[in-house]
């Protein structure tokens, strides 16, 4: 179960990743004030198309903690995993099983955009040019 959770989230955060786009610009105190709530998935782009309605598979929820802890809320399903702030590089990686699968590459107050990592290598080549846009609930 828990690997057709990865997968399907894996699948469907699938996402062009690229240096320009990596704008966290906070500190990590205040970073850790704007990320540490809930923020449910709203919109994605793919492929340059906006995608309003997600897909009841792409359908989830992101609890961030202050302990660098996360959850993601799927239906009735709860995984857990860590966040971690790259200062330098100006992004925020996601991690389960000490593996990053995603990474946060904009945040604001309202906002904040998700892309996928794999292997930690950004533009997985076997996945689509997607970011997934999420609100805080």
């Amino acid at each position: 179960m828990k690997k057709i959770l990865y997968l399907t989230l894996g699948l469907l955060l699938g996402i062009n990743f690229n240096s320009k786009a990596q704008n966290v610009s906070q500190t990590k105190t205040e970073l850790t004030k704007i990320l540490c709530k809930t923020w449910k998935a709203d919109y994605a782009i793919m492929n340059g198309m906006r995608i309003n309605q997600l897909p009841n598979n792409i359908a989830f929820e992101f609890e961030f903690n202050s302990d660098n802890s996360y959850v993601v809320i799927k239906e009735k399903t709860k995984q857990k995993g860590k966040w971690t702030f790259n200062e330098k590089k100006k992004y925020i990686d996601l991690s389960n099983n000490n593996k990053t699968n995603s990474r946060i590459t904009k945040i604001n107050e309202n906002e904040l955009i998700l892309v996928l990592v794999s292997e930690g290598k950004s533009n997985p080549p076997s996945l689509p040019n997607m970011e997934v846009y999420c609100k805080t609930k």
